[in-house]
């Protein structure tokens, strides 16, 4: 996934190429919805993350900052404990286990990505952003690429490519740019699910 430098990543599609997308995170909410017997409306983000992590299989939690300094939750304790503190505050079920200094340039273009090794998925996360919004938002796409990887070895393997690409610092093939549009759509409609969305604008229009 590429940094907002500057901007946002934004690109329109066919309506078909949306629509398959979004298919693929009603089935994830619902699969979510299922596992903790909640309505569809009930669904939330960090049961969508535990979801996804606990059907992946073994994924190791790798976050990295230019300085390895994290700009919050700072508890008086280091860098990898402060981010993990904001992964638990958020009741997500994993936490980093390393935490690696990288250049300004890599921080300032890479906000996540994911390796898929024979031992399992590897997922790098960028502790330097400054919104929780955007590291969730980066670990639902993380998370949405190993979930469609699982049993699409065609898939894992454009993957791999984009993100082995991204983990040097260099430009992903331009063919492969749907798997990424792909996965923005996913992780935007799993991160505010449409069915909780109406609920909360009926809630606020009643009590209005």
């Amino acid at each position: 996934m590429k940094n907002n430098m500057p901007g946002y990543e934004y690109r329109l599609i066919p309506e078909d190429s949306y629509e398959s997308s979004n298919d693929i995170a009603n089935s994830i909410v619902e699969d979510t919805a299922l596992k903790y017997n909640v309505p569809k409306s009930e669904v939330r983000y960090p049961m969508v993350i535990n979801y996804l992590y606990s059907i992946i299989g073994t994924c190791d939690i790798c976050a990295y900052t230019p300085n390895l300094i994290f700009p919050f939750e700072n508890n008086g304790q280091n860098a990898l404990n402060d981010f993990n503190y904001g992964l638990t505050a958020r009741n997500i079920s994993f936490t980093a286990q390393s935490i690696d200094e990288v250049s300004t340039t890599f921080a300032n273009r890479v906000c996540g990505f994911t390796l898929f090794p024979a031992s399992g998925p590897i997922m790098f996360l960028n502790a330097s952003i400054n919104t929780w919004g955007r590291i969730i938002f980066t670990i639902i796409h993380e998370l949405s690429h190993a979930y469609q990887a699982l049993d699409d070895p065609t898939y894992k393997s454009s993957v791999a490519l984009i993100n082995a690409q991204k983990s040097q610092g260099n430009p992903y093939p331009e063919e492969l740019q749907p798997i990424e549009t792909e996965a923005n759509i996913i992780a935007s409609n799993v991160y505010v699910p449409e069915d909780s969305l109406k609920k909360e604008i009926m809630n606020t229009r009643g009590a209005s």
